[in-house]
């Protein structure tokens, strides 16, 4: 898989990504996407499978009990 590039927006060890940084690393991929560039991108299958996952987590934590995702 392609690197984001990510590296470049952490200054140090333990600090996390903003809201703006996302958001610059996202439109970046999106103007390589429409440029014909290789990009990475999220596909519908993939936010598909990751909100099932997060559905799943929520309900895990409800019920206290692993939950299968289909």
């Amino acid at each position: 898989m392609k690197s984001l590039g990510i590296g470049r927006f952490i200054p140090a060890p333990g600090h996390g990504l903003g809201f703006n940084d996302l958001k610059i690393i996202e439109c970046r991929e999106l103007i390589r996407a429409i440029s014909g560039e290789p990009s990475v991108m999220v596909t519908f299958e993939d936010g598909l499978r990751i909100e099932k996952s997060v559905h799943a987590m929520a309900e895990s934590y409800h019920q206290r009990r692993w939950i299968e995702i289909a």
